[in-house]
């Protein structure tokens, strides 16, 4: 949560629950859009009772912000499972400065900005994945290591017998 009115990201942004009691929470915004995989564009949130807008009313009382209109699109990741929430907050008209809503001609931009997204999240967490697998594998590998020269010795004390090559001479006087 940031921009140039808050340029910090506010640390008191509560979570939202994707559940109220055993069913989707489909009047928060946010939970709504992972859960449909749909896309919200709102043009002021403090005009529209679709949805339960608790969280940014809040969000601007602590902030003095004012959130007008929205855009909210899925973080679409593999397999296309919502990994997570891309959600814009008051569109500036690049002609008037003024805040307005954003346009349907940004929706495919932002769209594809979110599908980047969650490739990018996706890639990552792989990469972090294939980085436990390989400090795991290691490890494996250093115990593997260990047990296999403590059984050698354990295999070397345990022999009863030691095992010379037997060469056989042939007297001289026998030789021709």
């Amino acid at each position: 949560s940031q921009n140039d009115a808050v340029p910090a990201p506010l640390q008191a942004v509560p979570s939202i629950s994707l559940f109220i009691g055993q069913q989707n929470n489909m009047d928060n915004i946010c939970a709504y859009c992972a859960f449909s995989g749909q896309l919200v564009n709102l043009s002021d949130v403090y005009h529209y009772s679709g949805f339960d807008c608790t969280d940014l009313y809040e969000y601007d009382q602590r902030t003095g912000y004012r959130s007008q209109s929205l855009l909210t699109v899925p973080l679409r990741g593999y397999a296309n499972i919502t990994i997570g929430i891309l959600q814009l907050i008051n569109y500036h008209d690049p002609d008037t400065q003024q805040i307005s809503p954003f346009p349907n001609t940004l929706e495919s931009l932002v769209k594809a900005f979110a599908s980047q997204a969650a490739v990018a999240i996706d890639n990552a967490q792989l990469i972090e994945q294939n980085n436990h697998l390989i400090k795991l594998l290691n490890a494996t590998n250093q115990q593997l290591t260990t047990e296999n020269i403590n059984l050698k010795i354990k295999i070397a004390h345990q022999c009863r017998f030691t095992f010379q090559p037997i060469v056989h001479k042939v007297p001289k006087d026998t030789q021709e």
